[in-house]
């Protein structure tokens, strides 16, 4: 569950997702640890995490500022509470998406764990979502859907005719 704390900058969001008691980490009096917050300070993947950009069903996607490299990126960390069926997938994510090299596809740098919970870190994509530009425009232009629309087709052609290797497996 995310909610929403109004701040001096602004607008946050704070996750209340917890491990389960089986897979915490370092979990005091045997309590499931609670998911990173937004803006947290909380070193994840190679940078600590300043807000959260999204989240899904099965995972929540956290900023991060590596100040090594001095760039944000986005780390996609997946909920403790699933099932391991979940993990395979997210495991065949991982991999699947480390071959791709598109410009409409992000790229992946690293994977990892947290706490024994997967993630992915990949670049961060500057813009807004399509829910924030529904919010802020009302009905969107028709060429401003068929861009968006053009630039998704395209990297779904590219993933439908890539070649990647699965487990030793061409696919």
């Amino acid at each position: 569950m995310i909610s929403k704390e109004k701040g001096s900058s602004g607008s946050h969001e704070r996750s209340s997702e917890t491990i389960p008691h089986h897979t915490a980490q370092h979990a005091p009096s045997g309590r499931a640890r609670a998911l990173p917050q937004a803006s947290s300070g909380e070193q994840l993947g190679s940078g600590v995490i300043t807000s959260i950009l999204g989240r899904g069903g099965a995972a929540l996607v956290y900023e991060i500022y590596c100040e090594r490299l001095g760039i944000y990126r986005a780390v996609k960390l997946l909920k403790p509470t699933l099932p391991s069926t979940a993990h395979e997938k997210f495991d065949a994510e991982m991999r699947v998406a480390a071959q791709l090299r598109h410009h409409n596809i992000v790229t992946i740098h690293t994977v990892g764990d947290w706490n024994r919970i997967p993630y992915i870190e990949m670049e961060k994509i500057d813009g807004s979502s399509m829910e924030k530009l529904l919010s802020e425009r009302g009905r969107v232009p028709l060429p401003l859907i068929a861009a968006i629309g053009i630039q998704v087709c395209r990297a779904l052609e590219f993933m439908h005719n890539h070649e990647y290797v699965d487990g030793g497996h061409r696919c």
